[in-house]
Protein backbone atom coordinates (compact mmCIF):
# COMPACT_ATOMS: atom_id res chain seq x y z
CA UNK A 1 0.00 0.00 0.00
CA UNK A 2 2.86 2.69 1.23
CA UNK A 3 4.60 1.70 -2.46
CA UNK A 4 1.36 2.45 -4.58
CA UNK A 5 0.98 5.61 -2.22
CA UNK A 6 4.85 6.50 -3.25
CA UNK A 7 4.14 5.81 -6.82
CA UNK A 8 1.09 8.18 -7.01
CA UNK A 9 2.76 10.58 -5.36
CA UNK A 10 5.49 10.70 -7.35
CA UNK A 11 3.57 10.61 -10.67
CA UNK A 12 1.36 13.55 -9.25
CA UNK A 13 5.04 15.75 -8.57
CA UNK A 14 6.09 14.80 -11.77
CA UNK A 15 2.90 15.73 -13.58
CA UNK A 16 2.73 19.07 -11.79
CA UNK A 17 6.57 20.39 -12.96
CA UNK A 18 6.32 19.20 -16.62
CA UNK A 19 6.78 22.03 -18.12
CA UNK A 20 10.92 22.58 -17.61
CA UNK A 21 11.63 18.99 -17.20
CA UNK A 22 9.90 18.03 -20.35
CA UNK A 23 11.47 20.44 -22.29
CA UNK A 24 14.92 20.55 -21.57
CA UNK A 25 14.12 16.21 -22.11
CA UNK A 26 13.23 16.39 -25.61
CA UNK A 27 15.71 18.74 -26.33
CA UNK A 28 18.37 16.99 -23.87
CA UNK A 29 17.05 13.16 -24.86
CA UNK A 30 20.23 11.69 -23.99
CA UNK A 31 19.72 13.05 -20.41
CA UNK A 32 23.48 14.05 -20.50
CA UNK A 33 22.82 17.68 -20.36
CA UNK A 34 19.64 17.90 -18.07
CA UNK A 35 20.80 19.60 -15.56
CA UNK A 36 22.50 22.12 -17.05
CA UNK A 37 19.46 22.90 -19.14
CA UNK A 38 17.52 22.89 -16.19
CA UNK A 39 20.08 25.33 -15.05
CA UNK A 40 19.93 27.80 -18.14
CA UNK A 41 15.94 27.70 -18.08
CA UNK A 42 15.54 28.58 -14.78
CA UNK A 43 18.35 31.49 -14.93
CA UNK A 44 16.08 33.07 -18.12
CA UNK A 45 13.06 32.36 -15.68
CA UNK A 46 14.47 34.15 -12.92
CA UNK A 47 15.80 37.06 -15.26
CA UNK A 48 12.12 36.99 -16.59
CA UNK A 49 10.46 37.40 -13.47
CA UNK A 50 12.96 39.80 -11.83
CA UNK A 51 12.15 41.84 -15.36
CA UNK A 52 8.21 41.75 -14.55
CA UNK A 53 9.04 42.52 -11.25
CA UNK A 54 10.85 45.84 -11.57
CA UNK A 55 8.48 46.71 -14.48
CA UNK A 56 5.60 46.55 -11.81
CA UNK A 57 7.28 48.18 -9.05
CA UNK A 58 7.96 51.31 -11.63
CA UNK A 59 4.15 51.01 -12.63
CA UNK A 60 3.56 51.24 -8.88
CA UNK A 61 4.99 54.88 -8.95
CA UNK A 62 2.19 56.00 -11.07
CA UNK A 63 -0.55 55.13 -8.61
CA UNK A 64 -2.40 57.39 -6.01
CA UNK A 65 -0.66 55.33 -3.30
CA UNK A 66 2.82 54.53 -4.50
CA UNK A 67 4.57 53.30 -1.36
CA UNK A 68 1.34 51.26 -0.32
CA UNK A 69 1.73 49.62 -3.33
CA UNK A 70 5.28 48.71 -3.39
CA UNK A 71 5.40 47.58 0.03
CA UNK A 72 2.77 45.38 -1.26
CA UNK A 73 4.57 44.08 -3.73
CA UNK A 74 7.46 43.43 -1.97
CA UNK A 75 5.53 41.25 0.80
CA UNK A 76 4.10 39.46 -2.60
CA UNK A 77 7.77 38.37 -3.49
CA UNK A 78 8.96 37.61 -0.06
CA UNK A 79 5.62 35.19 0.32
CA UNK A 80 5.93 33.56 -3.60
CA UNK A 81 10.20 33.44 -2.46
CA UNK A 82 9.26 31.11 0.47
CA UNK A 83 6.79 29.43 -1.29
CA UNK A 84 9.05 28.58 -4.01
CA UNK A 85 11.36 26.91 -1.69
CA UNK A 86 9.26 25.08 0.68
CA UNK A 87 7.15 24.04 -2.26
CA UNK A 88 10.08 22.65 -4.52
CA UNK A 89 12.44 21.65 -2.09
CA UNK A 90 10.29 20.13 0.70
CA UNK A 91 9.16 17.95 -2.07
CA UNK A 92 12.04 17.08 -3.37
CA UNK A 93 13.45 16.37 0.59
CA UNK A 94 9.98 13.56 0.77
CA UNK A 95 10.70 11.98 -2.48
CA UNK A 96 14.51 11.57 -3.26
CA UNK A 97 17.47 13.78 -4.20
CA UNK A 98 16.04 14.73 -7.34
CA UNK A 99 17.74 17.86 -8.14
CA UNK A 100 16.44 17.74 -11.94
CA UNK A 101 12.68 18.17 -10.43
CA UNK A 102 13.56 20.91 -7.88
CA UNK A 103 15.32 23.07 -10.51
CA UNK A 104 11.98 22.04 -13.10
CA UNK A 105 9.47 23.08 -9.97
CA UNK A 106 11.49 26.51 -9.29
CA UNK A 107 11.80 27.42 -13.62
CA UNK A 108 7.99 26.39 -13.82
CA UNK A 109 7.25 28.49 -10.71
CA UNK A 110 9.02 31.77 -11.69
CA UNK A 111 7.64 31.75 -14.95
CA UNK A 112 4.01 31.35 -13.61
CA UNK A 113 5.23 34.11 -11.12
CA UNK A 114 6.33 36.12 -14.00
CA UNK A 115 3.16 35.89 -15.99
CA UNK A 116 0.98 36.99 -13.15
CA UNK A 117 3.39 40.15 -12.52
CA UNK A 118 2.96 41.01 -16.21
CA UNK A 119 -0.62 40.89 -15.64
CA UNK A 120 -0.57 42.69 -12.71
CA UNK A 121 1.76 45.73 -14.56
CA UNK A 122 -0.82 45.49 -17.15
CA UNK A 123 -3.65 46.34 -14.93
CA UNK A 124 -2.25 49.33 -13.11
CA UNK A 125 -1.68 51.11 -16.03
CA UNK A 126 -6.19 51.80 -16.75
CA UNK A 127 -5.57 53.58 -13.46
Amino acid sequence: MKVAAFALLLAAFGAAHAGALDECRRSEPDGANLLPCLRRAKEAATEAMLEAFLDVQRAAAALESPQIAREALKQSQRVFERYLFEHCHAAQAAFAPAQAAALACETDLLRQRAEALAALEIATRGF
